[in-house]
């Protein structure tokens, strides 16, 4: 039973990394940080989808997501590339620039399918 609670938190860990960000310095304690985020980042979507077929060879697709978080995830109107793009190495910090995160998206979708 140990190795299987191991495993779980080495899971977390692996979610709370891609959800939040990698953590830019070598020594972070992984286990504050999992203590910290792990019971804080919840999510969920909703969809609704529209299939149209005039024929058997293609479709018409409408779609609608709806996604929360319960922090700043998706990204706004104001994007999360400075301006000028991202220069110097990974990871690197630009003065007087924030990216522009917000706790919901709305996705409308469209998409034509064609079989040959």
């Amino acid at each position: 039973m140990p190795d299987q609670c191991r495993q779980q938190r080495v899971l977390a860990a692996s979610f709370i990394f891609l959800a939040i960000g990698r953590p830019k310095t070598r020594g972070y304690d992984l286990g504050r940080m999992e203590r910290e985020f792990s019971s804080y980042y919840k999510a969920w979507d909703a969809s609704a989808t529209l299939d149209y077929m005039p024929s058997q060879y293609i479709t018409f697709r409408w779609e609608y997501n709806y996604r929360a978080a319960s922090v700043p995830y998706f990204s706004g109107p104001g994007g999360v590339t400075p301006p000028g793009g991202n220069q110097g190495p990974a990871g690197s910090v630009v003065n007087g620039f924030a990216p522009d995160l917000r706790k919901t998206e709305n996705r409308l979708n469209l998409a034509i399918l064609v079989k040959f």
